[in-house]
């Protein structure tokens, strides 16, 4: 029947076209060659002849004429054509095939189809038998299907020598077809087109920076305009944005004179039509390269070539598209300028130099040179095709291309770790689509999100279907916002689909959908093959694999599916994650730097962790259509191909196993920073030695199991030997321990094995044992008969000291103040737990002194005495050497007494060797060695550390000022409270007061001590107890003259008002602060002269005393203090009046100054404010001396001040001594260093005396030497 029809069609070539001339030259290389090449120009014929020529060779008789077209629309188009010329027969002769389209039937002899649908039947049909002619048209395209497509038909050759196969291209380009096919005749076309004058006008060097390409584009159409006003114009410019500024421009300057139009591949339909209507006036077109083949324009008389394009590229460092702009080839060039001669002579104007244009490369670089070779690598391997490094390509691809191929099928899990196609891989291969999007679609299936997830990959694998009008920018933006999804740009597909697809389900019209697309600037064409490829999808899916197709797509997109959906798009883009950074930028996989991609949802939003299915580079690296996903889902997607890295095994004793740091990255971008992890599943070996040195050897367990108490107990008495005398050669090492626990442990593991209900026994190894829960279930299958674990003393000790010594020199206990205290003791040098601790319970702490802790313990007493020594200044230590033995004798003839170490060393080795030792020779506590010093432990009746430290003085003070250390609600404490603390008191019902109770509220062996003192509360005297003795006894002072004074009421009164002479100058009253305030001065020094400097707790029958010596004698008593009062008043203004003589001179010399700011701090030192109510009794008498003494020396300075200045100079010495002395005080606050200082305070007044006033004399004999030995004695106690 098929032949029949061959018979009656008429094959002739159309008039008109150059492919006639060769027409019968063609039928004879068909019928004589397996393999031809036709080479001719757009337009020469040889799509719609070459099927025709090959029935006239006889081809297409028993099998189809196949016929490859690069795109659907010429398939469909050409198809038509051929029919058309073939008569009425011809429809039922030629059909087309493209994706998701079959026109075919038994009858079709001639079948234009899409080289990917040809490749797609070699699955089915390796050998394509079902063809005995196959034309690849336009091969010179060199796609990535066209070069695959050669491959296999230079394998399937040999294979079948009845097969012919006719390469067409339309550029010369011809010699690596005929070099891979063995070398195959090549037939050229002649062309039809008229004489074309290229012209070169490059910008010239020096002005790149200043023009243009744009305005040279202009400039040469305008140029060209001027001399031919009608003569159509063709531009190519290679991105959209500058043919949109070109368009704008010269519309702006053309006005009515030319129609000008803009040819770009996202251009609405509508504007491309306008390009092939014939227009009344000029018309220019502004075009990207899409126009050098694919479209012809009509009537273009002049073409403006750039010479520039931007062509898609593929780096496989690093894994992204680019579109860069790039100079075209030769072939491109000679294309457009072929465009100007099709219906007149015409003219090409290059903005490049002819020498440009040779340097250029001859052809554009195939595909397959620049792309990524996944998709290609998965149907090798689907159909059986052997290595992509053997396939049979034109031009192979090179290797890192091909290596890079392959980490894509590895990261969309098509290919496992040994390089085979998994169950996955051959789904991918059978779906028609990018291989993302494919392993897209598989995960949609198990994430119950396949309808919008295909909604998604249909949307991908077609233009953009939004449209944006270049006048209408701003109202299509604001149509597409309706669509936009703030949290994912995947989603905005959804909501664009579900608009739509309302519309449709509302029965509208053709029109009416068409009328809805234009107001929502969506494209009518777009939107009808999204739905096309959609439903083939689905209907490949429910035939390829039992895909879940059954649940309905979310109106609403909540939370659960759009982290399906976003799964689901993760699974197939995985190596396009990125971590964002500070700013708009993110870091991606394996290192590169990216940007959001402006017109994105997230752009403002950038969450931290994006996914993006497009990563083009522009100016910057751009991620474009994103979502926002999470770390855990990259986790759980990416699997194996995730790099985990384990850091810091350890021991865990609340978890009773060893745990580890994990680091999960993957393509260098860390996933998961820090998780902790069960190492023992992750290495068994190490975790067990793990287990044994920081669980079994440390006893690290929640559990206490008999064997390991044993152990503990028995190491801990070792270890406290080894403290005591600071030895470490007493115990083994942890080495020996962990022999000991790693043999026992392999004696228990013996046990398990043996037991039959030991489940885990198939898998039992060296390592079984690694954490508490398998030691526990061991020790229950061996009911606890683990003498394997127990360690012995002999197991432990590798020498055995003398326990009695150690007793001795090393005590557990020490005697301090009644108090039996306990110590402990560290061995770690360095540590600041290092040395003996003593243990002081909180309520004995304030009447503790530091001294005897000085002395330590015998064993350590020898060692702290050579320490002492050495670091004493090398004018000293030289007279007491050799050091060792010095401390040998010294420390026998000590005695431990309360005075302390440091006292009784400087007391002896002056007695010993008459060398006087100052404090301050001695080193500092922080510059000994921990071990010498007493560490002191603060503890509750608990136990609880409240405060430690090496300075008891300093714990002593802190506790002072925080509440309370003990229970103060204890019975013991309240009731001796209740029996002591009264209040209401007088001298008559006052009880006698013990110097200290005890209280039980401690431990028993070292009780409470509290102290009774009087207090002033609510205005009467009451009874309490302290903890400090010396607090008891400062407020007692003001207890104690309050009694007296309520016991002396009137006579204390009268004195209060009487107590300043009535002779007094007024100048003293005033110099005083006035009358009113130096009585209170006067009166509150005489209430505490009279009543009593209390040194220590009075009893009843003291202060009764006191009362009866006072009583009636008050006044009498004050008279004599009164006096000398009155007499440092008067001689106070005497003083004050010279100095002020001395300050009206003030501004004659400079020497003056000087003695005056000395003097005025002298006046002040001696009568400082609110005097005499801080003064002391004992200063009095010899007060009026030291002032006067002040005013003859005014008066002398004022006669001669420099011979003053010179005799304060010998004095300066002796002060700067008492001010260093009066520093240490203030830290020690020593009784005997405070009277020292006095002293020697009182021998520098006499001493200003006899320098400055000796008429007045001195109540001692002195002189500088006397100064310098008092200022030796003091200095050897600081």
């Amino acid at each position: 029947m098929v032949i029949d029809l061959l018979k009656k069609i008429l094959i002739s070539c159309p008039s008109g076209l150059p492919i006639c001339s060769v027409w019968d030259d063609l039928v004879s290389a068909v019928r004589q060659n397996q393999v031809i090449i036709v080479s001719g120009e757009t337009g020469s014929g040889k799509t719609t002849q070459l099927p025709k020529i090959c029935l006239a060779a006889g081809r297409g008789t028993h099998r189809k004429i196949a016929c490859t077209q690069p795109r659907r629309v010429a398939a469909i188009t050409v198809a038509a054509r051929v029919a058309e010329e073939l008569g009425p027969h011809g429809p039922g002769l030629v059909g087309y095939k493209i994706r998701f389209r079959d026109s075919t039937g038994p009858e079709t002899r001639i079948k234009f189809v899409t080289d990917g649908m040809l490749l797609a039947e070699v699955q089915q049909d390796p050998r394509l038998r079902a063809y005995d002619t196959i034309i690849v048209d336009e091969a010179h395209e060199r796609s990535l299907n066209i070069d695959f497509l050669l491959g296999i038909l230079r394998r399937l050759l040999p294979v079948r020598p009845g097969l012919k196969v006719i390469i067409t291209s339309a550029t010369m380009d011809t010699a690596h077809f005929c070099q891979a096919f063995g070398k195959a005749p090549v037939i050229e076309i002649a062309g039809r087109g008229y004489p074309v004058e290229i012209q070169y006008k490059p910008i010239e060097q020096d002005e790149e920076s200043d023009i243009t390409t744009v305005e040279k584009v202009i400039f040469a159409t305008e140029e060209i305009k001027r001399k031919d006003p009608f003569g159509d114009i063709l531009v190519f410019l290679p991105t959209e944005r500058e043919i949109l500024e070109t368009v704008k421009i010269l519309k702006a300057r053309c006005r009515d004179e030319a129609l000008v139009l803009p040819m770009y591949g996202r251009l609405a339909a509508s504007d491309q039509k306008r390009i092939f209507r014939p227009a009344p006036v000029q018309k220019i077109v502004v075009a990207t390269n899409v126009a050098e083949t694919s479209i012809t324009v009509p009537g273009i008389i002049y073409v403006v070539d750039s010479g520039l394009a931007r062509i898609a590229r593929y780096n496989v460092r690093s894994r992204t598209k680019a579109l860069p702009i790039v100079p075209i080839s030769r072939a491109s060039a000679d294309q457009r300028a072929g465009r100007a001669g099709r219906v007149h002579a015409g003219v090409c104007v290059r903005l490049y130099s002819e020498e440009n244009y040779k340097d250029r490369p001859e052809y554009t670089l195939p595909e397959i040179r620049r792309s990524n070779l996944a998709e290609v690598i998965l149907r090798l391997y689907s159909m059986k095709l052997g290595p992509v490094d053997k396939f049979p390509f034109v031009d192979a691809p090179s290797p890192q291309a091909i290596k890079e191929g392959f980490t894509t099928l590895r990261e969309l899990r098509a290919l496992n770790a040994a390089g085979r196609l998994t169950k996955t891989g051959r789904i991918m291969a059978r779906l028609p689509l990018d291989p993302r999007i494919s392993r897209m679609i598989i995960e949609a299936r198990h994430e119950n999100a396949l309808k919008e997830v295909v909604i998604i990959a249909s949307a991908m694998s077609i233009q953009d279907p939004r449209e944006r009008p270049a006048d209408k920018e701003s109202q299509a933006d604001q149509a597409h916002s309706s669509f936009k999804d703030p949290s994912s740009d995947l989603l905005t597909f959804i909501k664009m689909w579900n608009a739509y697809h309302k519309e449709l389900k509302a029965g509208r019209s053709r029109n009416q959908i068409r009328k809805y697309c234009r107001e929502n600037f969506l494209s009518y064409n777009r939107m009808q093959e999204w739905k096309d490829i959609h439903d083939q999808i689905m209907d490949i899916l429910q035939k390829a694999e039992k895909f879940p197709l059954n649940h309905q797509i979310t109106k609403s997109l909540n939370h659960q599916i759009n982290r399906s959906i976003h799964c689901s798009v993760l699974s197939g883009f995985l190596g396009q994650i990125a971590l964002k950074e500070e700013g708009p930028r993110y870091l991606a996989a394996r290192g590169r730097e990216v940007f959001l991609f402006p017109g994105s949802s997230l752009y403002k939003k950038g969450p931290k962790w994006i996914v993006a299915t497009e990563l083009v580079r522009t100016s910057r690296l751009f991620a474009r259509t994103v979502a926002a996903v999470e770390p855990k889902w990259i986790e759980k997607l990416a699997g194996d191909l995730c790099i985990h890295c384990y850091s810091d095994p350890h021991w865990e004793k609340h978890r009773g196993e060893v745990m580890a740091w994990e680091r999960v990255t993957l393509f260098g971008l860390p996933i998961v920073e820090r998780r902790k992890v069960r190492y023992g599943k992750i290495d068994p070996t190490e975790s067990r030695e793990i287990f044994i040195r920081q669980a079994l050897i440390p006893g690290e367990f929640k559990n206490k199991y008999p064997f390991l108490v044993h152990n503990m107990e028995l190491i801990s008495e070792v270890q406290d030997l080894e403290d005591r005398t600071r030895r470490r050669d007493i115990m083994v090492d942890e080495e020996a321990l962990y022999s000991f626990y790693d043999q026992g442990l392999s004696e228990i593991e013996k046990i398990l094995f043996k037991d039959k209900s030991y489940k885990g026994k198939k898998n039992l190894g060296p390592e079984v044992i690694c954490n508490e829960r398998s030691l526990a279930r061991a020790l229950r299958i061996a009911n606890n008969d683990v003498l394997a674990l127990c360690l012995t003393k002999e197991d432990l000790l590798r020498s055995i000291p003398d326990t009695n010594v150690v007793v001795h020199q090393f005590p557990g206990h020490i005697e301090v103040s009644e108090h039996r205290l306990s110590l402990s003791y560290r061995f770690c040098p360095g540590d600041e737990a290092d040395g003996i601790t003593v243990k002081i319970p909180s309520g004995i702490l304030c009447s503790l002194s530091p001294e005897p802790f000085e002395w330590l313990v015998p064993g350590l007493l020898q060692e702290k005495i050579t320490y002492l020594l050495k670091s004493l200044p090398k004018q000293i230590r030289k007279h007491l050497v050799p050091i060792p033995r010095v401390a040998e004798n010294i420390g026998k003839k000590l005695k431990k007494i309360e005075k302390g170490l440091l006292r009784s060393l400087q007391e002896e080795i002056f007695k010993q060797y008459g060398i006087r030792i100052e404090r301050k020779m001695w080193p500092r506590p922080e510059d000994i060695p921990p071990h010498l010093l007493m560490k002191f432990d603060v503890i509750d009746r608990n136990g609880k550390v409240l405060d430690s430290g090496h300075d008891l003085s300093r714990i002593q003070e802190s506790r002072q000022k925080s509440p309370s250390t003990f229970d103060q609600n204890d019975p013991e404490w309240l009731k001796i409270k209740a029996k002591w603390e009264m209040s209401g008191l007088n001298l008559e019902n006052l009880p006698d007061l013990p110097s200290s109770v005890m209280s039980f509220s401690g431990d028993q062996e070292n009780p409470i001590k509290a102290f009774p003192g009087l207090v002033v509360e609510d205005d009467c005297v009451c009874i309490r107890l302290f903890l400090n003795q010396d607090e008891a006894l400062s407020k007692t002072r003001q207890g104690a003259r309050r009694l007296l004074a309520d016991y002396l009421g009137k006579e204390l009164g009268y004195l209060k008002r009487n107590c300043v002479p009535g002779d007094l100058p007024p100048k003293a009253c005033i110099a005083f602060g006035g009358t009113q305030k130096l009585r209170q001065s006067v009166y509150a020094f005489l209430y505490r002269e009279l009543l009593g400097i209390w040194t220590q707790i009075p009893s009843r029958s003291d202060l009764i005393k006191k009362a009866k010596e006072l009583e009636g004698k008050v006044f009498q008593q004050a008279v004599p203090i009164i006096q000398l009062l009155k007499e440092v008043f008067e001689a106070h203004i005497t003083a004050k009046w010279e100095i002020m003589r001395l300050q009206n001179t003030i501004k004659s010399t400079k020497s003056r100054s000087l003695v005056l700011k000395d003097l005025e701090a002298e006046l002040i030192r001696l009568t400082p404010p609110h005097f005499p109510a801080n003064a002391r009794l004992d200063q009095l008498p010899d007060l009026p001396r030291y002032l006067n003494a002040l005013a003859v020396r005014a008066q002398r300075a004022y006669v001669n001040p420099l011979k003053d200045m010179a005799k304060a100079a010998g004095l300066e010495p002796f002060l700067l001594h008492l001010n260093e002395a009066k520093t240490h005080l203030e830290a020690k606050k020593e009784t005997e260093l405070e009277k020292e200082i006095n002293y020697f305070e009182t021998l520098i007044d006499e001493y200003r005396v006899s320098i400055f006033a000796p008429e007045l004399g001195t109540a001692i004999s002195i002189s500088p030497k006397r100064l310098s030995e008092a200022w030796e004695r003091l200095r050897a106690l600081l």
